[in-house]
């Protein structure tokens, strides 16, 4: 019996397989997570939030689902008609305007100033959490 063949043994398939799922594994909430929540909810379509942000359905879909996995609820009722916030996501999206409205203002100043589009915002959890309820 080989010594690598205990159970405490994670052989390369399964390693890939853990490295793959950590890999997909969402580190925070993102900017473009946020927008693409907020368009979807306008829309209600994630075909039509993709078209206004020019990115595949595809893109929202994973983004959206990453952001569910990592606040440990869904955002949208999903029915043949379209997508529909649900009522955490509504609660979730109340919270947050105010906070991307800022944020889109403070953008379009740097924007303005260097032709740039980027602002990058880096808080503790302690700081986020404060301003966001």
């Amino acid at each position: 019996m080989s010594s690598r063949s205990g159970a405490g043994f994670l052989n390369a398939t399964g390693l890939n397989a853990k490295v793959r799922t950590l890999k997909r594994r969402p580190k925070g909430i993102s900017w473009d997570t946020l927008r693409y929540l907020h368009h979807i909810a306008e829309y209600g379509s994630f075909l039509e939030a993709a078209e206004h942000l020019h990115c595949t359905q595809a893109h929202l879909s994973i983004k959206i689902a990453q952001l569910e996995a990592h606040l440990g609820f869904s955002l949208f009722q999903r029915t043949d008609r379209g997508v529909f916030p649900t009522r955490k996501d509504q609660e979730f999206l109340a919270i947050l305007s105010p906070f991307m409205h800022d944020l889109h203002g403070a953008s379009q100043i740097g924007a303005r100033e260097n032709g740039r589009r980027t602002l990058r915002i880096v808080a503790t959890h302690a700081v986020m959490r404060q301003n966001l309820g």
